[in-house]
């Protein structure tokens, strides 16, 4: 039977995908027999301050500490709203609060983030801490995640490769750009984007898939969220390192799994956004107002 610390987990925690965790996934998982509230979430609290020091040891192998530390800061010293799950004691539902604003902080490192690229964002209308924070508890907009993304990227699925590269892995989608409607500030994209899935084979695993990646036989036109950043993160914190890039092609992973598609000709979404944006030039125009 699924155990309340799954409730937890879909509250409190964002599925650091690529590495374990997909800025999305928001499925409970299964455990046996039923847990107590309170030694679910300190056995909760144990697990996450696990990964988190993964995390802060990666960002440290990357030059990204001194980012992380003031990007937790500012998210510590936020304005979130505190995790109560199952009426808690006070101690333990400000743990979870702080679990939470770590993993947010995390997530916007891993991305590229550093605090002057969130001031910048709030100055003009945007709330990056808590859409991060947002999207760790699993009550993120479609807008919040397509804001944080570091790159908004229009184009068409032209093959999905199942390889393991040595990354921590099993697969790639080449996506070819066709639009791009946001990046890092003086960042441009050449040639293929070859996009890293956990679906696929890597060596000591086996064959696995998530439903949230694509598969051989989904070719397409679509708009997704994606970062490099976080592909280097990612392989990082499995204890692997990262392809680099080439003058054809830009290792990323994606930043949320939002798979938006869009019509034949790539200038309309099939399916209206959530604030009832249809065209992609309405949503760069969006874009434009906050990525100044």
């Amino acid at each position: 039977m699924k155990s309340r610390m799954s409730k937890i987990v879909l509250a409190c925690s964002l599925v650091t995908v690529l590495g374990a965790a997909s800025v999305m996934a928001q499925e409970p998982g299964a455990v046996e027999g039923p847990v107590a509230p309170a030694a679910a979430v300190d056995r909760f609290l144990s697990d996450k301050a696990s990964e988190q020091a993964r995390a802060s040891a990666a960002f440290g192998s990357r030059g990204k500490s001194a980012d992380n530390a003031e990007i937790r800061n500012m998210l510590r010293a936020a304005s979130i709203e505190k995790a109560k799950p199952f009426d808690l004691d006070a101690g333990r539902s400000e743990a979870l609060t702080q679990s939470l604003a770590i993993d947010a902080a995390d997530y916007l490192t891993s991305l590229g983030y550093k605090s002057v690229d969130i001031r910048t964002l709030a100055k003009a209308g945007f709330d990056p801490l808590g859409a991060a924070a947002r999207l760790i508890r699993g009550t993120s907009s479609q807008m919040d995640r397509i804001a944080l993304a570091p790159y908004v990227v229009a184009g068409e699925v032209v093959d999905v490769r199942v390889e393991d590269l040595g990354d921590g892995f099993g697969s790639t989608v080449v996506f070819r750009p066709q639009q791009v409607l946001a990046s890092p500030q003086g960042s441009t994209l050449r040639g293929d984007i070859l996009i890293r899935q956990e679906s696929g084979v890597m060596t000591g695993r086996g064959r696995t898939f998530l439903t949230s990646d694509f598969k051989a036989a989904e070719p397409g036109r679509h708009l997704l969220l994606l970062s490099d950043q976080r592909y280097e993160q990612v392989a990082a914190q499995k204890g692997k390192r990262g392809r680099g890039n080439g003058a054809g092609s830009t290792f990323m992973v994606r930043a949320a799994f939002d798979q938006l598609p869009l019509s034949p000709d790539g200038a309309g979404f099939l399916n209206p956004l959530d604030d009832g944006t249809t065209t992609v030039a309405s949503l760069r125009s969006k874009l434009d107002s906050i990525r100044k």
